[in-house]
Order: C-alpha cells, then sequence, then structure tokens
C-alpha cells in the first residue's frame, strides 16, 4: 500500500511540475494549426504560417537519421562491433520498425515542446525484438528535482498505457500480472467503451480543437481495454519497474528494474533542445519565436484593418441634402435623391465629407526585421529557408556553416540522447539475441556474411554517433577543402610522383559522397567481377542452412566455392552442416573446371596472332608453338587439397 501511495504522490507532483509549460506549448499549438481568436466585428484576425514555417524549416535541417557505429575496447573484438553495427543497422532499417520516422516525429516534438523522449527496451518473447517508441511529452512525468539528465531522476512515468482484456489475462497466467488485480479489472469492463486518452488537465484537446476535432466525443474502442501507467520509481533503495491503475489505485506488475534489464537503465531516453542541466522541461525552438510570430500576426491584422478602413470608409453627409442615407451605400447603377431646394444654394460636394484614414508605414520593413532577427538568433535564417542570394560558392558554404555552427546546440543533445539507446540497443542484444542472427559487414575483399550471437555482444563497447544534419552540411565543408588538396596534388606532378595513387583514388571517391561500400567495391577489382556469383554462393549457404533443396550452379568459378569454404570452415558449427557444404562443394569440381578451360580457351582466342617463325631462326625449341599443358589437373588437385578432411 506504501508504493502505490509513492506512485500517486510522484505523479501528483511530476504533472503539476509540468503544468505550467503546457500553457506555453498550446499557445505554439494555436500558432502552427491557424487557430485565432474570435475578433470583434470590423477587425481582422488572421492566422500566418509563420510558426508552421519555422519548425518546418528547422525540421528540414534535421531531418537525416543518425547512424551509430559500436568500437570494441580491444582490437581482438573488431569483428564483434562491426556485427553489432550491422545487426543495429539491419534493425533500425527495418521497414516494418521505421525508426527514421519516429526520430523525425521525435524532433517535431522537441521543436514544439522542448523536449523528444523515446521509450526503447529489448525483449525475447516469443522471440528477440529490440522496440523503440515515441512518447508524447504531455504524458511523460519526471522527477522535477531530477534536472536535465533523466538518468538523475529518482522517479519518471508514462501516463496513457492500454492494455487490452487479452493481455491481461495472458500476462496474469505467465506469472508477470498480479492475478487479483487482473481479476478484478477484467470482471468490472465491458466490452465496449470510450477511452479517455487524455490527462486530467485535458492538455492534448488543444490539438485536436485547433483542427475542429475532439479526442474526448469519438474514442470507442471495443474489445475491453484498460488506462495504465508504466513508472520507474526507487522503492527501498533500488529501482523498481510498476505497471499500475490510477482509476482503480492497484498495481498490476512491480519488478525489480535490474531483474527486468541487466543495464538497470529507465527504459525512457531524451533529448533536449536547449538543455538545461537542472531543468528538464527547458525551452523548446517554438518558444523562441512564439512572441514574433504573434507581433507579425498582429501587425499584418492591423495592416488589413487600415486597408479596410480605406477601401470602404465612413463618410458624413447632410440629411437635408441626402433625404435617404441608403442610397449612398454604393451599388452596381445605384441612384441618390438629393433635394432640390438644398442644390440650389450651394454644390452637391458640400453635403458630403470622407473620412480620410492615414497610412501605415513601415509595417513590412518591421516585419522583415523581426524575421531576420528571429533567423539569426535562432539559425534558421533566409539562407536556411531557400530565400537567399547563393549565387557565389563561397557564399554558399559561408551560410552552410552558418548553419551548422547555430544547431549544433541542438545536435550535441541529440547525439547524446542515440548514444543511450544505442547502450541499451547493446544490452538487449547480450540478453535476448537467443538465435544466432546472419549479419553483412565489410570485410578485406567486400562485403560478407558473418553471424552474431549473445554471447559475442560486449554491451559496454564505445558507441561512435555519425550522421546529424549539422554534422553533414560541416563535412560538406569538409570534402570541399578535401577536393582542393588533392587538385592540388594532382596538379602537381612532382607531389603526385610521391603519393600513393590507390590512396589518391580512394580519398577522390570519399570526397564525392560515395559510401565506403561504394568505394571499396571501385577498388576491389577481382571481386566487383565475381558479385553475381558471390550473391549465388551467399543463397546456396542460406539454403543449405535451412535445409531447403540446393540445385547446382552452372556458372561457379574458384571465387563460388571459395565463399562457400569459407563460411564452412568459419561459421558452420553443426557437423551435418559442415557435411552439406563441402559435398556441395565437390559435387561443383567438374562444373568450375569447365567453366575455367572455357574462360582460358576464349582468352587464347581473342589473343593477338603473331607471325609463324622457323624454329631454327628463332633458336627456340620445338616445344614453343605447342599449347601450354592444361593446368586444371594441377587446380582440380589444389581444390580437392583445400577441403578440409572431416574428423
Amino acid at each position: 500500500m506504501e508504493l502505490i501511495l509513492q506512485l500517486q504522490a510522484e505523479y501528483q507532483a511530476g504533472m503539476d511540475f509540468k503544468n505550467g509549460r503546457v500553457k506555453d506549448w498550446q499557445a505554439t499549438e494555436d500558432l502552427y494549426f491557424g487557430r485565432v481568436k474570435k475578433s470583434i466585428k470590423g477587425r481582422s484576425n488572421v492566422p500566418l504560417p509563420i510558426m508552421s514555417g519555422f519548425i518546418n524549416t528547422l525540421l528540414s535541417k534535421i531531418d537525416e537519421p543518425l547512424s551509430l557505429k559500436f568500437k570494441p575496447t580491444e582490437e581482438s573484438d573488431t569483428r564483434i562491433g562491426d556485427k553489432c553495427t550491422a545487426m543495429y543497422e539491419k534493425d533500425s532499417k527495418n521497414s516494418d520498425a521505421d525508426w527514421n520516422t519516429k526520430d523525425l516525429d521525435g524532433k517535431k516534438l522537441c521543436a514544439f515542446y522542448g523536449r523528444a523522449i523515446f521509450k526503447s527496451y529489448g525483449e525475447s518473447d516469443p522471440k528477440y525484438k529490440f522496440n523503440h517508441f515515441v512518447v508524447d511529452p504531455y504524458d511523460f512525468y519526471v522527477d522535477p528535482m531530477g534536472g536535465g539528465d533523466l538518468e538523475d531522476a529518482k522517479y519518471c512515468g508514462e501516463d496513457g498505457i492500454f492494455k487490452s482484456k487479452k493481455q491481461l489475462i495472458s500476462g496474469a497466467q505467465q506469472g508477470i500480472y498480479e492475478n487479483q488485480v487482473v481479476d478484478e479489472l477484467v470482471n468490472n469492463v465491458g466490452e465496449s467503451q470510450n477511452l479517455d486518452n487524455d490527462d486530467k488537465y485535458k492538455s492534448k484537446a488543444s490539438r485536436f480543437s485547433a483542427l475542429g476535432l475532439s479526442n474526448d466525443q469519438y474514442n470507442f474502442a471495443g474489445g475491453g481495454w484498460f488506462r495504465c501507467i508504466e513508472s520507474g520509481t526507487m522503492w527501498e533503495g533500488e529501482r523498481w519497474y510498476v505497471l499500475w491503475s490510477q482509476e482503480k489505485n492497484k498495481i498490476i506488475r512491480k519488478e525489480k528494474l535490474s531483474e527486468m534489464f541487466k543495464s538497470n537503465l529507465w527504459m525512457w531516453t531524451s533529448w533536449a533542445a536547449y538543455r538545461d542541466k537542472f531543468n528538464f522541461w527547458s525551452l523548446a525552438p517554438a518558444d523562441d519565436v512564439r512572441p514574433v510570430a504573434e507581433t507579425i500576426k498582429v501587425l499584418a491584422s492591423q495592416e488589413l484593418d487600415n486597408r479596410q478602413k480605406n477601401n470602404w470608409g465612413q463618410r458624413a453627409y447632410d440629411p437635408e441634402m441626402f433625404p435617404n442615407a441608403d442610397d449612398l451605400d454604393w451599388r452596381p447603377d445605384g441612384k441618390v435623391a438629393v433635394s432640390a431646394g438644398s442644390t440650389k444654394v450651394r454644390s452637391i460636394a458640400s453635403g458630403i465629407y470622407q473620412f480620410e484614414t492615414p497610412q501605415l508605414n513601415g509595417t513590412i520593413n518591421l516585419v522583415q526585421w523581426l524575421d531576420g532577427m528571429v533567423g539569426e538568433k535562432t539559425g534558421v535564417t533566409a539562407a536556411a529557408q531557400g530565400n537567399a542570394n547563393e549565387q557565389k560558392v563561397g557564399i554558399y558554404y559561408g551560410n552552410l556553416q552558418q548553419v551548422a555552427d547555430r544547431l549544433g546546440l541542438i545536435n550535441k543533445s541529440y547525439a547524446s540522447c542515440h548514444k543511450a539507446i544505442g547502450r541499451r540497443y547493446l544490452w538487449a542484444l547480450s540478453e535476448h539475441l537467443n538465435k544466432k542472427q546472419a549479419v553483412r559487414i565489410l570485410g578485406a575483399n567486400g562485403l560478407v556474411w558473418d553471424s552474431l550471437i549473445k554471447r559475442d555482444v560486449n554491451p559496454e563497447m564505445d558507441i561512435i554517433v555519425e550522421g546529424s544534419a549539422a554534422e553533414l552540411e560541416a563535412d560538406t565543408i569538409k570534402k570541399k577543402d578535401q577536393q582542393a588538396g588533392l587538385q592540388t596534388i594532382i596538379s602537381n606532378p612532382l607531389l603526385l610522383g610521391q603519393s600513393n595513387p590507390k590512396w589518391i583514388l580512394e580519398k577522390t571517391l570519399l570526397a564525392s559522397s560515395f559510401s565506403d561500400e561504394d568505394v571499396r567495391a571501385g577498388l576491389d577489382v577481382e571481386s566487383y567481377a565475381n558479385r553475381e556469383v558471390l550473391l549465388r554462393a551467399a543463397e546456396a549457404i542460406d539454403d543449405i542452412i535451412n535445409g531447403r533443396e540446393t540445385k547446382l550452379y552452372r556458372g561457379a568459378n574458384t571465387a563460388f566455392l571459395q565463399k562457400i569454404l569459407d563460411f564452412a570452415t568459419d561459421e558452420a558449427e553443426e557437423k551435418e552442416v559442415y557435411v552439406k557444404l563441402i559435398n556441395y562443394i565437390e559435387a561443383h569440381s567438374l562444373i568450375v573446371m569447365e567453366n575455367m578451360n572455357r574462360k582460358l580457351m576464349l582468352k587464347q582466342m581473342q589473343a593477338p596472332v603473331l607471325p609463324s617463325v622457323p624454329a631454327e631462326q628463332s633458336g627456340q625449341s620445338e616445344q614453343f608453338g605447342q599449347p601450354a599443358p592444361n593446368t586444371m589437373a594441377g587446380t582440380a588437385g589444389r581444390s580437392q587439397e583445400m577441403v578440409p578432411q572431416l574428423a
């Protein structure tokens, strides 16, 4: 009972602490979605895309996802680091997981609210999986005294976790959830219900109402669902994970965090746009722009009001001269009655007066100044938005450098968060990768297939972050400098003669934005020529491992056999698989010999024909003109020798 009281108090404190920032968030949402308050009659209040333009431009400058590389602490584990990196690439680029979209969602939330929050953890039931979710800042609460680093918080948690009746019953049967609590929950809920996915302050309603939508009237769900809270808290001196129902005041699951995750790290990670060591809910980029956006909206509305007054201004008239005032309103082919007696004394023009509205001067200049000022302070300048004149190369690269520097502050916190996600990923591999996984890594001779198992993984490996947008822009400038240096070497014969040609080619390709894989393929002529053959070998290996029928490949050569032999020698742990691979190699010996002979004959046919010279004139033996002895027998012999003998 004491634990549930602590959870309730922590939840209340975390939500109340955040509530002051929520008002700013909702003001930002109003500007972004174009929601304006009703104005009095005759006054303009038009929505302008200032906030949406700023946020969308900011996102366009930081939309590239990061990439992680895992570096071992010892040289002997280099291949393990490469395999973990390859596994991360495989999981993160899985179309079903769609991490890139989640990354962009997090960046947009950070632009609005100052924080991007993720929940990341591994599981192995029913099979290995690394879960990675975006968390709504409205649902998240955190220890107010924890500061800007989430791992320093004594407690944190996420509201709006929905569990179905089936999930709860299944969890209780597996011993994960409290049986008595689950029985109480499932016996008191109908199959159909309305789900309230908002917090007690109804904070999320602002997002929907701005677009004319409602999140509390149209939230029907069938199948029986329960709203829960996932919390991490300190209890009896240790970190605990708790799943609980605030409505029922019941704990559904509690477990020491170290028993769920050996790392003992919170499931949640976060990064801040403007990191504050002592405040988790720090400022957002939108907070800088909001006063300017509101000011520009007021200025534009005043300008429209002024134009309206000029076009449809007020007039004074003499009722003796114009007995019917309604006649003075403009209409096509309109006629205005004028008193005949009044026109005998004075002109018709003296009976009506138009009030003048002075022009508002300087509005456009003021708006331009405000836009330029906020761009200068935030990094989202006219150049970043594509409005600047960048015809000169020097100006272009200078603007790139400025944007990279301005957004570098955001990228530092962003990169730190992804390191934390990478750490949880390594721990997930070391705990949950129960089945061997095939990965593709870059070897000395190009891309090769390898396997990764959990006992190989060291969760304390170094994590290198690469590929943020600001870094890419800075890298563009770096590549420009590299290209200039290479050009200096190439144009100077003295420097060129002292340089390694292969190094020059490699650096030239890298400076031209080719990937490492493309460069390696371009430099490895032999493997590139055999790429189709090696792919066929990889398919054959996969078929044999999985017990599928494997046909002979009529285009096999020595590279084909060598790839299968390397896999059999280094990777085949089961003797039965090893024997099948070796038998498959031996079945191709005649095919390889025939293909090599045919290739040799074609090469000889394409060779230039030399004029015949009598042997006695040439001083050579009569054996010279005879064809070279067939060396395939020797090759075949070596092919047989390279097959290890079975024990």
